[in-house]
């Protein structure tokens, strides 16, 4: 009898440090984009190819797969993800998603969206089992020894005003000043690319790096990592913010800095405050959007499309208000719109996509959950600083609830606020 415990325990160990490992490879991989698409005709709105309507299996999906297949095969961490808890909120989970599946405007777009979710969910639960060190060693350091890779490219982008050429499986885009619809920025007399590096735009770039630099924040207080590598690190994750020429990034970076480095104790005192004043500041932006309008004032393109974007957000039934149109259908609703409503991205701003799609169920459901993650991240101002980091981009763009790289590390984040205390 001796023999096959010591087997199982030798297998027990290796299924555990695999995981490990693969969580760690998974975290290195979140900056890619390499992906198989498919497309199918749903995923097409006026001929035009539409990423988000796409069927996408991503490299860190394959890889999550693995993972998840480890974890399964295990019986501790079985045991440790898959409490009376967790099932109670996969229930949930599942009603939510038939609901709003059931109400959905388009079903195929929804039901992608939702295997994503369910993936996402599963990532954080797996995440809320790592210890501080752990979540440092496995998904902290593989995150920054990515940067490096994310970094050459961003510049060689800059310099050269075109892609590199070379990193397309790792899901660098073809882009180039002369392109319609590129990112750019006129920087003291001249036109330069924004760099997109390996992401789908330079504000999801740049939202990227700032969460990465307030996780810096974290860790250097909890001392897992000396002072020297962390500054290092605060200088490459500074420089590639200011590369991505992002002023929402670079404004939410300044502020909160400041209110973490100089005024540690309001930060815990208007959290809450600051949580209500976004959120109720996103529902006026359509109100906002028309009366500036309006005015006949001028502004740059970018403005003027997002203001179009407000102008036109509505909720024209109750059923509408209390249920939304479907997770993942913004853009085919748009198209039922004036051309000119800019109607091939979702709505640049977190709260209204999430009511427009979710409706009031789904925005209380998740206001709750921000809401409790704001309590449990009380114990460290770092963490709370980082968690109103994702609620401050929310409000500039729609990134952080459609863009595969801001998932995922948004998951680690709620993961590692959520985690377990061992």
């Amino acid at each position: 009898m001796k023999l096959p415990s010591k087997l199982f325990n030798f297998y027990k160990l290796k299924a555990t440090s695999l995981s490990y490992w693969l969580i760690a490879i998974f975290s290195f991989f979140v900056f890619t984009q390499s992906a198989f698409r498919w497309w199918p005709n749903q995923s097409f709105a006026y001929g035009i190819a539409i990423d988000y309507l796409s069927p996408t299996l991503y490299l860190t999906d394959i890889i999550f797969l693995l993972l998840f297949f480890v974890v399964l095969s295990t019986t501790d961490l079985r045991k440790r993800l898959f409490t009376k808890n967790t099932q109670k909120q996969f229930l949930l989970l599942t009603g939510l998603m038939l609901i709003n599946s059931a109400v959905s405007i388009f079903v195929f777009a929804t039901m992608l969206k939702w295997i994503k979710i369910f993936e996402i969910y599963i990532l954080w639960k797996i995440t809320t089992t790592l210890n501080k060190k752990q979540f440092y060693n496995f998904v902290f350091k593989p995150l920054v020894c990515s940067l490096p890779i994310i970094l050459a490219i961003a510049i060689y982008q800059m310099i050269n005003g075109t892609n590199t050429g070379v990193f397309q499986l790792l899901g660098e885009r073809l882009i180039n000043t002369n392109y319609p619809g590129i990112a750019k920025r006129i920087v003291f007399g001249t036109e330069l690319l924004r760099p997109y590096s390996t992401f789908s735009h330079p504000n999801s770039l740049a939202g990227f790096l700032v969460t990465l630099y307030f996780l810096n924040f974290y860790f250097l207080k909890e001392k897992l990592v000396n002072k020297a590598f962390a500054v290092l690190v605060f200088a490459v994750l500074l420089l590639g913010i200011v590369l991505t020429l992002s002023y929402s990034a670079l404004l939410v970076a300044v502020l909160l800095s400041i209110f973490l480095l100089f005024f540690p104790k309001n930060i815990f005192k208007y959290a809450f405050v600051l949580f209500i004043i976004m959120a109720t500041a996103s529902f006026l932006l359509p109100g906002i959007a028309k009366y500036l309008l309006l005015g006949n004032l001028s502004f740059s393109q970018n403005i003027y499309q997002r203001l179009i974007q407000y102008s036109f957000f509505d909720l024209n039934t109750v059923k509408e208000f209390l249920f939304g149109l479907g997770f993942n259908t913004f853009v085919k609703y748009q198209n039922t719109q004036p051309f000119q409503a800019y109607s091939f991205q979702p709505i640049h701003n977190g709260p209204l996509l999430l009511l427009k799609e979710g409706g009031l169920l789904l925005i209380v459901f998740f206001g709750l959950f921000v809401y409790n993650t704001l309590k449990k991240a009380l114990s460290s101002k770092e963490l709370l600083v980082a968690v109103l980091c994702f609620v401050s981009l929310s409000l500039f763009d729609h990134y952080q609830a459609t863009l595969q790289q801001n998932l995922l590390i948004n998951s680690f984040l709620f993961g590692l606020v959520w985690r377990e205390k061992i």
